[in-house]
């Protein structure tokens, strides 16, 4: 992957918990609540350019990699 090429580089990591996602799993199924993922990812990217790497850390926990962007203060 991306990250093993390149050690060096540096990333942001922005972790998110949706609340009671498991339960959302539970009753709208697997497939539903990958779809909503894949939505929610989407906007992330729409915010915050970057993406490198997203996934699960936790039952509700979610991480994702992004480029480190730099802005200096002018």
């Amino acid at each position: 992957g991306r990250l093993a090429v390149s050690p060096a580089l540096e990333f942001d990591m922005v972790c998110s918990d949706i609340e009671s996602f498991k339960s959302l799993n539970d009753r709208y199924g697997e497939s539903n609540c990958d779809m909503l993922l894949s939505e929610l990812a989407g906007r992330e990217c729409d915010i915050m350019p970057g993406l490198v790497a997203a996934g699960r850390i936790g039952a509700d926990m979610f991480a994702c990699c992004h480029w480190y962007q730099y802005q200096q203060n002018q």
